[in-house]
């Protein structure tokens, strides 16, 4: 999902995994219309339709272009059906051919330049509104697809290795149906319990022998090609108590790619029932965990707190997600490309106009996470500590930021002070 710089207004785009029957198409148009629906209500005056545009590739090559408007009610209609209505035009573009892939791209193109004229539209007094809803969303994963109860639902922007015959995946377990997961499943005693929506390539597991907590899991679908397997797999194997980085692995090859399972290791960093007991403690591990993987040739390039784990009461933090990390050889090891997630990527990185050290752009992703944590800290001098050193890790010059070992020589001191100090919390 990207957003309108003229508004917080949502431009969706999705990918609705192919199935051997046709109802990911009816699937991609539901959430049209669920989305211009939703986008009428947004709008500042009710003469101007909301439409949204779902494109449909066609294995011929042949693009759907669907467009779903809310029409505007001329006159109220029984029981104020006019108001739900809503219209959907279609046009096929041959994209063998030059002049249909031209003609495609310059729709796409005027599409857009509607779309920008449209957020001008909405209403600005719900502006609020529709952020406190993407922050209070952004923190749920709806659990809303149950293996061999429910369709995969939601969608990706992650496709699945297409494979032959008797790989052909189960509709409601996607890549997770297919013979080769299922043969590792049946081998470790565990059931799928569901596929969380909008992430189909992660599957909540149990023992099927076992009810209890430490017997749930997750499996993760990593594509072949990835650098992910070969970062954790060297990452793993590195014995250290600064090793932050998800313990009890196990990796299987399957057709297409690996499959990594990992025990449930908490909540996410800003989930902790009890933040302003915790900041010093979780801080200090959050900094072990970055310096430890940068004294190791790793950038994570996607720090966040989605990606930090931690038990709810407070415990041993731990690092996930290595799928967009990067080996790097020293600070200066420079790349480009953007890359991370939005509100968590470094300002340099975001630019996307020229290179950038990927340890320094971490650091600043680190900062960030370490204030959304104090945003749920009540106010202390561990806190405001905290969030100093949270802004000088984001300082807009990537040179001036701290690199991890001089933060935790820092917290070291400001530790010893502490139990000098009269009257101090720590």
């Amino acid at each position: 999902m990207v957003s309108s710089p003229l508004f917080y207004f949502p431009f969706l785009i999705c990918e609705v995994i192919l199935q051997k029957k046709e109802e990911d198409r009816y699937r991609m148009l539901l959430q049209a219309i669920n989305v211009a629906r939703v986008g009428q209500f947004l709008m500042d005056s009710a003469t101007k339709p909301f439409f949204v545009v779902a494109i449909y590739l066609c294995a011929n090559l042949t693009a759907e272009r669907y467009v779903v408007t809310h029409t505007t009610p001329t006159e109220e209609g029984e029981e104020g059906q006019k108001d739900r209505q809503v219209f959907i035009a279609k046009k096929d573009f041959d994209l063998t051919t030059a002049d249909g892939a031209v003609t495609f791209l310059r729709e796409m193109y005027n599409l857009v330049a509607m779309l920008e004229d449209l957020a001008k539209h909405l209403d600005k007094r719900k502006q609020d509104s529709l952020v406190k809803v993407d922050q209070n969303a952004s923190k749920i994963i709806s659990l809303t697809s149950k293996a061999k109860q429910d369709r995969t639902g939601g969608s990706t922007l992650a496709s699945v290795v297409e494979g032959d015959a008797d790989e052909e995946p189960q509709d409601d377990l996607g890549v997770f149906g297919t013979d080769g997961i299922q043969a590792i499943l049946k081998k470790m005693n565990y059931k799928i319990n569901l596929i969380p929506a909008g992430y189909p390539l992660i599957a909540c597991v149990s023992n099927t022998t076992s009810t209890h907590e430490s017997e749930k899991g997750y499996l993760k679908f990593v594509k072949e090609g990835g650098k992910e397997i070969e970062i954790l797999q060297y990452l793993t194997g590195i014995d250290s108590p600064a090793n932050h980085t998800i313990s009890g692995v196990r990796i299987w090859p399957v057709r297409g790619g690996n499959v990594i399972s990992m025990p449930v290791a908490g909540g996410w960093l800003t989930s902790l029932t009890k933040p302003s007991a915790h900041p010093w403690s979780v801080a200090k591990q959050l900094f072990e965990a970055v310096d430890f993987m940068h004294q190791h040739g790793v950038a994570h390039m996607d720090l966040k707190p989605n990606n930090i784990l931690i038990p709810v009461n407070g415990g041993r933090l731990t690092v996930i997600d290595f799928n967009r990390s990067l080996r790097v050889k020293g600070v200066e090891h420079r790349f480009r490309g953007v890359v991370g997630t939005p509100e968590y990527i470094a300002p340099e990185v975001a630019a996307g106009n020229g290179f950038y050290s990927a340890i320094r752009a971490d650091l600043w992703s680190c900062g960030k996470t370490l204030e959304a944590l104090c945003d749920k800290c009540r106010p202390s001098t561990d806190r405001d500590t905290l969030l100093e050193i949270s802004w000088q890790l984001m300082d807009e010059d990537p040179k001036k930021r701290s690199m991890m070992t001089e933060v935790l020589e820092r917290l070291a001191r400001c530790t010893v002070d502490a139990t000098i100090r009269p009257g101090s919390s720590r």
